[in-house]
């Protein structure tokens, strides 16, 4: 029997610091080469440096920096690291003319870490992984029987541990994709891009930045939701 929070080890095991993955940001796009993608999320195509998931920054955001590892995953091209890249308008960008794409969109102390799923540039399902009612898209329980014996839900005091939570929410991409996330993955050589602001978009996310962490600050005191299995 694997373990629930197998992808969760995975990929914590690149982080060498106290609380690994304080967030990871991913979005996977069906028939589409890496340049491609890079493009649609707004960086320059041919600006790509060979680099590692490792490679990425795991501390602390610089205020507006984006950066983004893109390499092929089977069918599907992978990139890790942007939140930006995460988001529906993404998504729908990502795939129109035919295609697919998902993203999971994970921050721990975030009340509201979303599963996304578009289809020929719809929206069709944004799932809240904590909070499994809460969901939304043109049909939001289409990823349901992607869903089947996975732990969704989570209560910080008990229950299911966000290291689970996280690994089902991957295990279900992973369903649709046909390949899950792996050490191969990681592991191997792919594209880094990097986008740095100017002064003024850099002061403008520092206070953007102040502002969220006063939020989830007092959410924390707050939060409480219980744990949910999907069975068959």
């Amino acid at each position: 029997m694997q373990s629930p929070d197998r992808l969760f080890d995975l990929l914590a095991s690149y982080e060498e610091v106290d609380e690994p993955l304080s967030r990871f940001f991913a979005v996977w796009s069906e028939g589409r080469a890496v340049k491609e993608v890079a493009r649609i999320l707004g960086f320059d195509p041919e600006a790509g440096e060979p680099g590692q998931f490792s490679d990425l920054e795991t501390g602390p955001y610089e205020d507006g920096v984006r950066t983004v590892l893109i390499g092929q995953a089977g069918d599907w091209t992978l990139a890790v690291g942007d939140q930006d890249a995460t988001g529906a308008d993404a998504l729908a960008a990502l795939s129109r003319d035919g295609g697919r794409a998902l993203s999971l969109d994970w921050v721990p102390l975030d009340d509201d870490p979303k599963l996304r799923y578009a289809i020929e540039g719809e929206l069709v399902t944004c799932l809240n992984l904590i909070d499994p009612d809460d969901r939304s898209g043109a049909d939001p329980t289409a990823l349901d029987h992607h869903l089947t014996g996975l732990r969704i839900g989570i209560e910080i005091s008990g229950g299911a541990e966000p290291n689970e939570i996280f690994t089902s929410g991957l295990v279900a991409i992973g369903r649709v994709t046909g390949q899950e996330i792996d050490a191969n993955w990681l592991d191997a050589e792919h594209l880094l891009y990097s986008i740095v602001p100017d002064e003024e978009e850099r002061a403008h996310h520092a206070e953007h930045r102040l502002k969220g962490v006063a939020e989830i600050r007092e959410w924390a005191g707050q939060v409480g939701s219980a744990a949910i299995v999907l069975m068959p």
